[in-house]
């Protein structure tokens, strides 16, 4: 197993670890992605951010540096705390941290440890090279519908679209970003909750355990040898959304989140992170 998000790996192992070893599934090993070179080096990653960002966009490098600068400070405005946190990992399960999961020691892990398959969980793109090292099936969480739009970020697309709710998707990783066969998928509601990196902090907090439970199921689809497939048409690739958009989706975030503490909806005092 492969992590870039310590929480969504720590609810997996707390709801399901007991049950697949009950079935004869054992996680073999978890694999952080410590982040080394963004922690280290912070202004060259956000220009070469930047950079691949803007090809994708079709704009200049400062216009991507700026569109993700903006995104960013909205995105982390949330004076909120989660009130709830996994438990921590078990202390006998191998955990194995690197810089990056396309470092060598990444796909190493996932041998020496005699993997069958690789979950990734909140996990950033992995290279050509990676995948072949890795040399088992990789699958992977998408919180957004990949026949819609693939990339990211998460939510702001969804708050844009004025759509209800995300799609969660448990997918094969393929070369192609977020394009591989969908093994799972689940529905989980945005929970409007102030501006857009509260709203989003809530969202995806409460979408662990539905995370969880899907890769659950494909885990035990795989190893009973009898995965769901479906293809599908990929949609759009997104990356950070304009200056314009980021400030609509935290004004629309703000408006809904009102909205709804005027109705009476609950989702102000919903709990962002549900116990495991």
């Amino acid at each position: 197993m492969c992590g870039a998000s310590g929480e969504i790996v720590r609810t997996f192992i707390a709801r399901h670890a007991v049950g697949l070893r009950e079935a004869g599934i054992e996680v073999a090993v978890v694999v952080l992605d410590e982040d080394l070179r963004a922690r280290q080096h912070p202004v060259r990653h956000l220009w070469r951010l930047a950079t691949r960002q803007a090809r994708v966009s079709r704009c200049s490098r400062p216009t991507a540096l700026a569109r993700i600068l903006v995104y960013r400070a909205l995105a982390e405005r949330s004076s909120d705390n989660p009130k709830d946190v996994p438990p921590s990992l078990p202390p006998q399960l191998p955990t194995v941290r690197v810089p990056t999961l396309n470092a060598p020691a990444a796909a190493e892990a996932t041998r020496n440890f005699s993997s069958d398959l690789v979950c990734l969980m909140g996990a950033r793109f992995l290279t050509r090279r990676t995948l072949r090292s890795i040399g088992v099936p990789v699958v992977n969480i998408h919180s957004s519908d990949p026949r819609w739009v693939r990339g990211g970020p998460v939510v702001v697309w969804e708050v844009l679209a004025d759509r209800p709710e995300l799609t969660l998707v448990v997918h094969e990783v393929t070369e192609q970003l977020d394009a591989g066969a969908i093994l799972a998928q689940g529905a989980q509601p945005i929970v409007y909750h102030g501006g857009l990196g509260a709203t989003t902090m809530w969202t995806m907090g409460a979408a662990r355990s539905t995370v969880a439970d899907l890769f659950d199921q494909v885990v035990r689809d795989a190893a009973a040898g009898a995965p769901r497939r479906t293809t599908f048409v990929p949609g759009i690739l997104k990356v950070t959304p304009s200056v314009a958009l980021s400030m609509r989706a935290e004004l629309l975030c703000r408006r809904r989140s009102r909205s709804g503490a005027a109705a009476g909806t609950g989702s102000e005092s919903a709990p962002p992170y549900p116990r495991a």
